[in-house]
């Protein structure tokens, strides 16, 4: 009967009221400078490489549907509550425990602000943490496969760096579906390492491809941007102009004091002018900075780490960047009583050790080490590592401070502590892979 049901699954509606929560507080989602850029690249069809065009291209043709911000918040919206339902669920422990997962994970801040930026950050997290969850099932109904590998193609194609999150998962993937049995243990490895090159190749070139089919303009390009950034940065520390011609050739930077009153430790995108306008200045650059990391290999690593340890929040008192509850709303019509507690709650903690990125990354690497020890080569360890990977190698292309890039990790320690949690209190349906 329907009673009996709903007393062995009540964690259903708990589901229901923190989704419905989240809606409230966040609907329709809020803007921020990226946001317009990419809703006006939907609007005008004109994409750059600066923001993969893929998420634009599909905002515009949600915008025939739904004008504005709702399609797309729409869809990281679905794609986080249903995740965390699929992972949740995976359990096959009592209601209670469910739904005390539930609360726990939705209501967790930094995972919990995710649903309200219309970012490619977000988006790319959601759409990771739905494929990741439907992989869990995918074990036993195969089907699941082509919706989750959809879903991890269109993260990839909308962050630059998104198939460094992914390279973990594809060996997850081979683990799944490919047969090992009889095989000798060399000729297994063999196996899983070539099906899941072949993977990540697949990934790689096709989400570059379709943006070159979609970009109208190679220019300004991010990675550019990261080029200019660490060679301003060597400049200043070893006290010498170590710009590409097409820049010192200008009266802009007569010497290094010039580059010091344009350069921002905290922001890699500072001064677009400066940016490559043609391939021949773009080859200019990445000469000059292959060049320039050859000669100060030290200098480049000490301005990294200036850059990341900011990312961290290591070195800053204020976390940069942790939300965005007032900027740049579409409209003001839901703030509520309820939202602005919420926001008064979240500006309380935003300096907490819950919105420090180095937190995350010490997490990750010990949940991984502890999935493999309770679980083997299991889909936690598997998307815990794929979190740890993508934190730890925005080392060398960070292009600001912003707590917006832990959220694919954030989302992967959830996912991960969930699977392990599950594995060690109570047997759990997941996909243990020998």
């Amino acid at each position: 009967t329907f009673m009996r049901f709903l007393a062995k699954n009540y964690d259903l509606l708990f589901w229901m009221l923190l989704s419905s929560i989240a809606w409230i507080i966040h609907f329709p989602g809020f803007f921020s400078v990226d946001s317009s850029v990419q809703m006006n690249q939907a609007v005008s069809g004109e994409y750059t490489v600066w923001h993969p065009p893929v998420m634009s291209f599909t905002w515009r043709y949600l915008n025939q549907l739904i004008a504005g911000p709702d399609g797309m918040f729409l869809i990281q919206y679905f794609a986080y509550i249903f995740a965390l339902l699929f992972v949740v669920r995976a359990s096959k422990c009592s209601a209670l425990y469910r739904s005390l997962l539930l609360i726990v994970c939705f209501l967790f801040p930094p995972f919990f602000i995710q649903f309200n930026m219309i970012w490619k950050d977000s988006q790319h997290a959601a759409v990771f943490l739905l494929a990741t969850s439907l992989l869990i099932y995918a074990e036993k109904f195969r089907i699941l496969l082509i919706p989750a590998l959809a879903l991890l193609f269109y993260g990839v194609s909308i962050r630059h760096n998104a198939i460094v999150a992914f390279v973990p998962i594809s060996f997850w993937v081979s683990l799944m579906v490919i047969r090992v049995d009889g095989l000798k243990k060399h000729e297994k490895i063999l196996k899983v390492l070539l099906a899941s090159i072949l993977q990540i190749a697949l990934m790689s070139i096709g989400s570059r491809y379709l943006t070159s089919l979609l970009v109208t303009s190679q220019y300004p390009n991010p990675l550019h941007a990261v080029f200019l950034y660490d060679l301003k940065a060597i400049s200043l520390r070893v006290e010498k102009p170590l710009l590409p011609d097409y820049l010192l050739e200008t009266e802009k930077y007569p010497d290094v004091g010039s580059i010091r009153t344009t350069f921002e430790p905290r922001w890699v995108n500072s001064d677009h002018s400066d940016l490559p306008g043609n391939e021949e200045q773009a080859e200019e650059l990445k000469d000059r900075w292959v060049s320039v990391l050859m000669d100060y290999p030290l200098s480049y690593l000490k301005a990294r780490w200036g850059m990341y340890s900011e990312l961290l929040g290591l070195a800053r008192e204020n976390v940069c960047e942790p939300f965005f509850p007032h900027h740049f709303a579409v409209e003001d019509t839901l703030q509520s009583t309820l939202r602005r507690s919420t926001f008064s709650f979240l500006d309380a903690i935003q300096n907490s050790l819950l919105f420090r990125g180095w937190f995350y990354v010490l997490l990750l690497g010990f949940i991984c080490l502890l999935s493999f020890y309770f679980s083997g080569l299991s889909a936690g360890f598997f998307v815990a590592i794929s979190g740890f990977l993508y934190a730890t190698t925005y080392f060398s292309f960070t292009h600001s401070c912003s707590f917006r890039y832990f959220y694919w990790p954030i989302c992967a320690f959830l996912f991960a502590s969930c699977y392990l949690i599950n594995a060690l209190v109570k047997p759990a349906l997941h996909s243990e892979l020998k």
